[in-house]
């Protein structure tokens, strides 16, 4: 049997909000289901570290 390989999905909007942002109801609700299923959800917090990042480098996150 082979091995499931992990995913790592990463969003900067809640999934509480994607109904809102998506606004179609179906295609949020089947693609949650098959997002979450079997999945285990890190919720980040804290302050950015892209935030501190930008004020360090004078304001920009654009490489050089």
């Amino acid at each position: 049997m082979r091995r499931p390989h992990p995913t790592v999905i990463a969003s900067q909007l809640p999934r509480d909000a994607w109904h809102a942002y998506l606004r179609d109801p179906t295609l949020v609700d089947a693609s949650v289901d098959r997002i979450m299923y079997r999945a285990h959800p890190i919720p980040l917090r804290g302050p950015s570290r892209r935030d501190a990042k930008s004020a360090r480098s004078g304001g920009t996150d654009a490489p050089k």
